[in-house]
């Protein structure tokens, strides 16, 4: 009947067909086979199953290929950084390697020809790409500035930082030509720029000091509990600022400014003479200085008990008021008896 001639037209390239058209061959083979020892097959069924199987000997041309060749190429060329090329080959490159894919997602069913033809359009991109030029000098001019910063780390209040992005940068100036970037260049040098601005040297802390001392010798009792209490507060935070080995200059001044503030702002509590008995001298604000670093510190007059000198021109004025009242209390006792 004619089918014989038709399913016997496998050869020995039958398995260099893709696995798909294989599959689809052999169903219809396996059913013309099966119409062909049929003895009760008609006319109309073998004519059916020739026609169907003759549609499928065409596609028995579809052969595969070895596709490890592209898939290696394909690995390869998709680690590029494509930033470091000019963006027409680069494009290029982009459009070769889409392809590639595609052929390769096909897996055993991907045709011969296609396997050839997606790996010259990758190897064409990779011969036409154009490397941008990179420039290095800033970022190696940053990178000597760094290290002599990192040099002098006793200075600084942390130099990790700056540690940090002076690796990274030697990193990226140590990578090959075929890896390095202008975009990764110019990254390393804002992060190693950075380090550099944030770099705070130790702050110099005798002002502080000097004046913590000095506060903490003056007898609060003396004053009100409100402006004691506000003393009390902000000598704490200036000790906390004097211990913390991460705290700037700015820092540092502004626990003097708030402690000298503070003292100012000390009130006498009743009884206690105000006058004569100055508050503790924060020194100088313009020079952030002590007051006990002066002759005569006013703190020295606090912790002595707030008593005012009597000699000269600085006379107690209580003094004679409390005489005249002791004169007429005599009075009226001398009249009570009579």
């Amino acid at each position: 009947r004619g089918l014989g001639d038709v399913y016997k037209r496998q050869s020995e390239d039958y398995m260099s067909v893709i696995p798909a058209v294989r599959t689809a061959f052999e169903a219809v083979l396996n059913e013309a086979k099966a119409v062909n020892e049929a003895v009760t097959a008609t006319q109309a069924q073998v004519d059916a199953a020739y026609d169907a199987l003759l549609a499928k000997v065409h596609l028995l041309s579809f052969i595969g290929g070895d596709s490890s060749d592209l898939k290696t190429e394909y690995e390869v060329l998709n680690g590029y950084d494509l930033n470091a090329y000019t963006e027409e080959s680069a494009n290029a490159l982009a459009d070769a390697l889409a392809k590639a894919k595609e052929v390769l997602d096909l897996g055993e069913n991907a045709l011969a020809g296609d396997i050839q033809d997606a790996y010259d359009a990758l190897m064409a991109a990779k011969e036409g790409l154009v490397r941008i030029p990179v420039n290095k000098a800033k970022l190696e001019a940053l990178v000597v500035q760094g290290e002599g910063y990192a040099a002098e780390a006793e200075k600084y209040i942390s130099v990790e930082d700056l540690n940090t992005a002076l690796e990274a940068a030697n990193a990226v100036l140590a990578l090959s030509d075929a890896e390095i970037t202008q975009q990764k260049i110019d990254d390393a040098y804002s992060v190693l720029l950075q380090a550099i601005f944030g770099l705070r040297e130790k702050p110099n802390k005798e002002a502080l000091k000097d004046l913590i001392k000095d506060v903490e010798a003056i007898n609060l009792s003396n004053y009100t509990a409100e402006t004691a209490s506000a003393v009390k507060a902000v000598l704490a935070y200036a000790n906390e600022i004097f211990a913390d080995e991460t705290a700037d200059q700015d820092r540092v001044d502004a626990a003097v400014a708030a402690l000298n503030k503070a003292v100012d702002g000390l009130e006498a509590s009743t009884g206690t003479p105000a006058e004569g008995d100055d508050k503790v001298a924060a020194g100088d604000k313009t020079d952030n200085k002590a007051a006990s670093n002066n002759t005569g510190s006013k703190t020295t007059n606090k912790t002595a008990g707030n008593t005012a000198a009597k000699t000269g021109d600085s006379a107690n004025p209580v003094v004679p008021a409390a005489a005249g009242m002791v004169a007429l209390l005599g009075v009226w006792f001398v009249w009570k008896k009579k």
